[in-house]
């Protein structure tokens, strides 16, 4: 629904048929991570999310969880391969977190 208000295709009908197509191959492509639809600010707001107590970071299991609500298959293989910075004991600030988020949400081109 976010693609229609955003995209307002003349025709929804084949707008929504072509989204579904694209679900199903994602689906059917085990290797590919499915597209979904964030921005640097969504990252921000779901960093405060985990944030409760406003210490100003997260611990390394809340950014697991948070890769895996974004689609991200294998949070953990991701982040030892992309980020090896980053161990379980790691506190991970806000940017840290906007920057892990948006690197691995866009890895297969999604954006």
């Amino acid at each position: 629904m976010t693609h229609i208000i955003t995209d307002r295709p003349d025709n929804i009908r084949e707008y929504l048929l072509s989204q579904l197509k694209k679900q199903l191959y994602y689906r059917t492509q085990k290797s590919l991570q499915e597209p979904s639809y964030f921005t640097n600010e969504d990252f921000e707001t779901m960093f405060e999310t985990y944030d409760l107590i406003k210490q100003g970071y997260i611990r390394f299991d809340c950014l697991i969880q948070a890769l895996g609500l974004v689609g991200v298959r294998n949070p953990i293989e991701a982040i030892r391969e992309d980020f090896p910075e980053i161990s379980n004991d790691s506190r991970i600030t806000r940017p840290k977190f906007v920057q892990v988020m948006m690197a691995e949400f866009t890895k297969w081109g999604f954006s």
